[in-house]
Formats: C-alpha cells, structure tokens, sequence
C-alpha cells in the first residue's frame, strides 16, 4: 500500500509553520496573536505571510500536475 501511495501521491512536508509562536509558547498562535490556522481561507500577505507561502506551493504543485495530466 505505501509503494502505491509514493507512485501516485506527492507528499509535501511542512516543518513548524510557527516558530516565533512557539519560542513563546504559543503553538497555534504567531506572535502577532493571529491563530495561524484559523487564517488560511483568506490569510493577508503582510500579517500571514508562511500561510500566503504554503498556499501558493500548493497552488503551484497542483498547477504543474494538471498541465502534464493535459499532455498525456
């Protein structure tokens, strides 16, 4: 079963989104006091700016995956 997952699935790792919350002891929240995954369905580039970058990498994956599903 993992052998077809790693053939058809591309797993992407994300390391600790937050490590300024968390030097404070906060795991949910940044230092701003933004909870982190309460803002990913419209995260503001300025306040939220690892959420902006997880979203677009995902949004680029996704892209790339579609375009060569198109040319097959």
């Amino acid at each position: 079963m993992a052998i077809e997952l790693r053939k058809r699935v591309i797993f992407k790792i994300v390391p600790c989104t937050n490590p300024d919350g968390v030097i404070a002891g906060n795991y949910r929240v940044s230092m701003s006091g933004n909870d982190l995954n309460r803002r990913y369905q419209s995260p503001h580039p300025q306040l939220h700016p690892i959420v902006c970058a997880i979203k677009k990498m995902i949004a680029e994956d996704c892209s790339f995956i579609n375009n060569i599903q198109r040319n097959l």
